[in-house]
């Protein structure tokens, strides 16, 4: 479901990056696409996704944006991302 949340609100441009970015890079968006998926999907803490998280013992805002940029980039290269998959 964020993944197709993010499909319908990035660029095309934003998406390629994202697809095709490095580690190094994708740690780099934690204060850019990190901050605003932090300020409208983990902040307000009664949404869907914290829930889910919480319930793998992934409580930090921080943690959880990271986390969901990482699966996204696996989606986006037709890899395995759902949440297990990518808190291993």
């Amino acid at each position: 479901e964020a993944y197709k949340l993010l499909d319908g609100s990035l660029s095309d441009e934003d998406i390629a990056y994202i697809r095709d970015c490095t580690d190094e890079d994708l740690a780099m968006m934690h204060f850019g696409l990190g901050l605003w998926i932090r300020n409208n999907w983990i902040y307000p803490s009664n949404n869907k996704i914290v829930k889910e998280f919480a319930k793998r013992g992934i409580n930090h805002p921080d943690d959880i944006s990271g986390l969901i940029i990482k699966g996204y980039r696996l989606h986006l290269n037709e890899l395995p991302c759902e949440i297990d998959e990518i808190i291993k």
